[in-house]
């Protein structure tokens, strides 16, 4: 539908990614459309942790939708202008991160409902004083201090960006703008700022101690461990591998001759063959240590009478008071140890940095190098 704002302003065209190459980190997927009815403001998130949000232009009212669009792209792109930041608190952002982005437009979402339940048909038809009316709206709510500022900051940034627009719509700046936010709010909770209780020393400690000797002692192990599950992950599945056959046909017979377990894993609720361990360890692909395994029946009562496990081919050299910390480690295990590894160092560096989890989360491989030698 025409709008108020295709007069007004040339606007982006429809088929153009909604984010600019400049905002675009290296090496992204692909970018929504400008005129696609969800943007997804993934491409902006590096942190790892953080929510994957979304767009939905169908939450806006059919005459607003394409004003809030062009404010949205504007919002995305372009930074809030050094004079405005200069009259605000430290605080203020010139460029919001795109989860602040989407509440932004969240908010925006729910005034231009307002504005259409109060008979309003464009921005530009809320005057001055009805940013009051607004405002008593979002107070009957019954929000938190919080919740209230991140609104009124919201109205904020969409009347600047429409105020320095090269064709303005004309919105009318919001009061708390010239005024200050602190009379607009409600009144500060008797609480801290910290809410949440620290951890106890008690608790902290150890597992600090614990961490630190897993990363340090211990993940040599879990790391070559996890390097030859993968090895063994990657054998093929399907096809008639010359080599490995003889090497699997002598690995069974040595099972049978001396009554060994046979190596099992947990799925499905029951116990099945380790085929994939069995086929990494002989060379041989799975399909053939299936078909081998099944040709024979004395392997189904082995199974569930002696199962047995699957220690990977790798040395322990890690030790606890002076012994190996694990006899050997299960091709089964080399999974949750990874993720016990990656646990421990991730406690390990946001202790010790003071980072906040986002930050040691975005951290990349190679990010933190040995400084090279020099003359000192």
């Amino acid at each position: 539908m025409t709008t108020l704002l295709d007069d007004l302003a040339p606007l982006p065209d429809p088929s153009m990614p909604f984010i600019t190459a400049e905002r675009l980190p290296p090496g992204v997927g692909p970018v929504a459309r400008y005129g696609d009815p969800i943007w997804c403001l993934h491409p902006l998130i590096e942190n790892p942790s953080a929510l994957r949000s979304r767009i939905h232009w169908a939450n806006f009212p059919d005459s607003f939708r394409e004003e809030c669009r062009y404010l949205a792209y504007r919002l995305v792109n372009d930074e809030l202008p050094a004079l405005f930041l200069a009259r605000r608190s430290a605080a203020w952002r010139a460029r919001l991160s795109a989860d602040c982005c989407h509440q932004t437009v969240l908010h925006w979402a729910e005034l231009t409902k307002w504005c259409h339940w109060n008979g309003m048909s464009t921005l530009r038809d809320l005057p001055g004083d009805g940013w009051l009316d607004y405002h008593r709206f979002v107070m009957a709510k019954g929000l938190s201090r919080s919740s209230v500022r991140q609104r009124l900051s919201s109205m904020q940034r969409l009347w600047v960006f429409d105020h320095t627009g090269r064709c303005p719509l004309g919105i009318a700046e919001p009061p708390w703008s010239r005024e200050g936010c602190d009379d607009y709010l409600p009144a500060a909770s008797s609480r801290g700022e910290n809410t949440t209780d620290p951890i106890s020393p008690a608790t902290m400690g150890p597992l600090l101690i614990w961490a630190l000797r897993v990363v340090e002692d211990f993940a040599d192990d879990i790391l070559g461990a996890w390097r030859e599950c993968a090895r063994m992950m990657a054998v093929p599945k399907h096809g008639d591998n010359e080599v490995g056959r003889p090497k699997l046909e002598a690995y069974l017979q040595i099972l049978k001759l001396m009554r060994l377990p046979v190596p099992t894993i947990q799925q499905g609720g029951g116990t099945g063959f380790a085929t994939t361990y069995i086929a990494g360890l002989t060379n041989a692909t799975r399909s053939q240590v299936q078909h081998a395994l099944d040709a024979d029946p004395y392997w189904d009562k082995v199974k569930d009478s002696r199962p047995g496990p699957c220690p990977l081919p790798v040395d322990v050299t890690g030790s606890l008071d002076g012994r190996p910390w694990a006899e050997a480690i299960d091709f089964e295990e080399a999974g949750v140890l990874m993720r016990h590894l990656g646990t421990a160092a991730f406690i390990v560096i946001t202790y010790l940095t003071g980072m906040r989890p986002g930050e040691v989360l975005g951290l990349r491989s190679g990010c933190c190098p040995d400084p090279a030698p020099d003359a000192t």
